[in-house]
């Protein structure tokens, strides 16, 4: 049994196995930790993000949302 994710994908039919793909968006009911680590990841993201907003707008950057602004780093454990 496999996630729709596209590495999953393979280039041959095995002979004594059988693939079973799930549908989509069905990995947060058969996999509920992985829903918990993207919700925790995108807190993170998030947090970070308004961190980084707040900083550029005491710095006095113009647009603090333009796309040139806009990378953040996450620390990832």
């Amino acid at each position: 049994m496999l996630d729709n994710f596209s590495g999953h994908t393979i280039a041959y039919v095995p002979t004594h196995i059988e693939l079973i793909y799930f549908e989509p968006n069905l990995t947060p009911y058969v996999q509920p930790l992985d829903a918990g680590i993207i919700r925790c990841m995108k807190a993170h993201y998030q947090k970070s993000f308004c961190i980084r907003a707040v900083d550029m707008d005491e710095a006095g950057v113009p647009d603090i949302y333009s796309e040139q602004h806009n990378h953040c780093n996450v620390l990832i454990f």
